[in-house]
């Protein structure tokens, strides 16, 4: 009865990406589907699983002009697919498809590298993206299982791996990933209290 709901976004993603990619989507969305059961959280952020991908086919040049001036500094130079497909999707959902949810559209915004302090609808939708079960890459069983134990250390477990295979293979990593990190290690901290 979930896809019921998600219908006519379901039709519009189909426009904007391949038979991968939109499998993907819908395993995103089932996966924040059983995040927000288990930790009770805000349903919006299924919609935002289902819809963080939306621009990730279209071109750099495309992502760039949708982007514009907007998120400068938050993009703080680094203009490839992987961090504006983000900002460009959540973009294409306000203008396009006419969400106003602004927790929904901040959700996809970060997706990808996350940021400091996200709330809970913005955690959901980026490790359900990290961790739905068409993903299969070193430890994602245990990330899956922490995840379900404790949302933060499972997040931060995700994201320890991410940043230790950025290093390994010599890639940048964005500012706003660090401070995701760093925030969650205080929040985990603050937990013990």
């Amino acid at each position: 009865e979930m896809i019921d709901m998600y219908d006519e976004y379901i039709e519009k993603l189909k426009k904007y990406l391949s038979e991968n990619r939109f499998e993907h989507s819908i395993r995103t969305m089932q996966m924040a589907k059983k995040i927000c059961d288990r930790y009770m959280i805000d349903e919006s952020a299924v919609l935002a699983a289902l819809l963080h991908d939306i621009a990730k086919e279209l071109t750099l040049d495309e992502m760039i002009k949708i982007v514009g001036d907007e998120y400068k500094e938050d993009i703080d130079n680094m203009y490839t697919k992987n961090i504006l497909h983000g900002y460009a999707g959540s973009i294409i959902c306000k203008d396009i498809l006419k969400i106003e949810n602004e927790k929904v559209l901040s959700a996809i915004r970060y997706h990808t590298t996350g940021k400091k302090y996200m709330n809970d609808i913005e955690k959901v939708v980026y490790i359900s993206d990290a961790i739905e079960l068409g993903r299969v890459y070193e430890n994602v069983e245990n990330i899956r299982e922490e995840v379900f134990n404790n949302l933060n250390k499972g997040i931060l477990y995700e994201l320890n791996h991410k940043i230790k295979y950025l290093i390994e293979s010599d890639k940048v990593i964005h500012k706003n990933s660090i401070e995701f990190r760093n925030s969650l290690l205080q929040e985990i901290e603050n937990e013990k209290i």
